[in-house]
């Protein structure tokens, strides 16, 4: 598995941007990612030292499509919760001041 197939995404949430303060950063994952595989793709894409990976599974939840009775599932997701060096920041999440 290469590093772009590893970290899907960064995750902007209320939640996310609060753990900011601890330099824990939230990234959606690949589904078959472990914690190793996560550990060295940010470190190797941001150049970070990593000191925890924490992970989450999220399931699918049950959609109604428009006002029929069908219903489809929502895929399920994989989030990794990283902390990294207090003295170190990784930049798409360092907000721009004006």
């Amino acid at each position: 598995m290469t590093i772009d197939q590893i970290i899907v995404k960064p995750v902007f949430t209320e939640k996310s941007t609060q753990r900011l303060a601890q330099n824990q950063y939230t990234f959606e994952v690949h589904r078959q990612a472990t914690k190793k595989d996560i550990k060295w793709a940010v470190e190797e894409l941001f150049k970070v030292e990593v000191y925890a990976v924490k992970v989450v599974n999220r399931r699918g939840k049950r959609r109604r499509i428009a006002r029929t009775r069908r219903e489809r599932m929502t895929p399920a997701r994989r989030f990794a919760i990283v902390t990294i060096n207090p003295e170190q920041k990784i930049d798409i999440f360092v907000q721009q001041e004006k």
